[in-house]
This record gives structure tokens, sequence and C-alpha cells, in this order.
């Protein structure tokens, strides 16, 4: 359709089923943790280990 912005899609049922279909592989992706901000959040070291900096002072190994 041409409107005054440009060549536009009318929303029809293809259009919805792709929007599904992107919403799908969307949360799948999150997921699995395959998203750019999941591989951020993966690397980043996380929290590390509950008594490490307790044994380490205890061992003496500071």
């Amino acid at each position: 359709v041409e409107t005054r912005n440009g060549r536009q899609q009318k929303k029809r049922a293809v259009w919805g089923q792709r929007q599904d279909a992107i919403a799908t592989m969307n949360q799948l992706a999150a997921r699995f943790g395959m998203t750019p901000v999941d591989e951020a959040r993966m690397s980043a070291g996380g929290q590390g280990d509950l008594f490490g900096e307790i044994l380490r002072t205890l061992d003496g190994s500071d």
C-alpha cells in the first residue's frame, strides 16, 4: 500500500505468523543463553565461590 510515508505492508495473517515466529526464536535464544546479553553476563565472572575467600584466608595463601 502506498501511503504518505512511502510503501508499507498491511498487517495480514502472514505478518502475524512472522511476528510470532520471531518472538518464539527470541524466547528460545534467551532461554538457552544464546543472546549477546546472556553471553556478556556469563563472561563477567559470575558470582564466584561462596567460601573461596574464607578458605584462602584460612590457608594463608593471600
